[in-house]
């Protein structure tokens, strides 16, 4: 699972996205294991979109906010949110995953 995670934050790095987050949620949600949070602008998410669509062992779930402040990638296992910054600081998702494990790679 790592391996797949080091592959997606590549691909976010491809487009330029910053403050990479992950979150190893464990055994403590029923619906994902991992959380990785980014900013990105509208157009550097649309193109992550597309480079995470190219991994070829992920399988994505469903996509949400395609072109929006916040996108949101469900594969299973791991969830990808994709935030303006504007949205990031606004939603503080970081802020609710502070007791949760960070991975850094």
């Amino acid at each position: 699972m790592i391996d797949l995670i080091k592959k997606i934050v590549e691909k976010l790095k491809d487009v330029k996205a910053s403050d990479i987050q992950i979150y190893n949620l464990g055994n403590k949600s029923p619906f994902y294991e991992y959380v990785i949070i980014c900013s990105a602008s509208s157009r550097q998410s649309s193109g992550a979109i597309g480079k995470i669509k190219d991994i070829e062992e992920l399988q994505i779930k469903n996509i949400e906010g395609k072109g929006g402040a916040w996108v949101l990638i469900d594969c299973h296992n791991i969830i990808i949110h994709i935030f303006s910054e504007e949205n990031r600081k606004y939603y503080a998702l970081d802020m609710m995953l502070l007791g949760f494990d960070r991975i850094e790679i």
